[in-house]
């Protein structure tokens, strides 16, 4: 354990600076109203970018920030592989396929139909009728 700015910080063997949960969320609400970018603020208190970043989707998450995602606690996320983007297709019109268990290919022609197919793949994930 070693001072910084008279306050007691933990560290562990390699001598990363581990902050406790309450000094997490003084620095993320304190960074809620310093008007600064993510990078920035990091740097003024000595916290690495990517180690500040999972702390504010952590609480982001929790905060049910990611609307159209389900909370962690609310079920399982089901992920489907997608494969082969063909970028021409047989008739020279660009196509994402997208292959579900069962055989079932969904193809897409036009940027426009995404919403559609993703309203149907998250009703699907659901087991609601469509």
């Amino acid at each position: 354990m070693t001072t910084t700015n008279g306050n007691l910080v933990k560290q562990d063997c390699i001598g990363r600076i581990r902050f406790r949960r309450e000094q997490r969320d003084m620095l993320l609400d304190a960074y809620e109203a310093s008007g600064l970018s993510g990078p920035q603020f990091a740097a003024q208190h000595g916290v690495k970018y990517q180690t500040f970043a999972t702390w504010l989707q952590a609480r982001k998450r929790q905060r049910g920030g990611y609307p159209g995602l389900p909370a962690p606690e609310s079920g399982t996320l089901v992920l489907a592989e997608v494969e082969g983007f063909s970028a021409v297709a047989r008739d020279s019109i660009p196509t994402l396929e997208i292959g579900l268990p069962g055989g079932v290919v969904i193809s897409l022609r036009h940027a426009g139909q995404a919403p559609l197919v993703a309203e149907l793949l998250k009703c699907l994930a659901e087991g609601a009728r469509c």
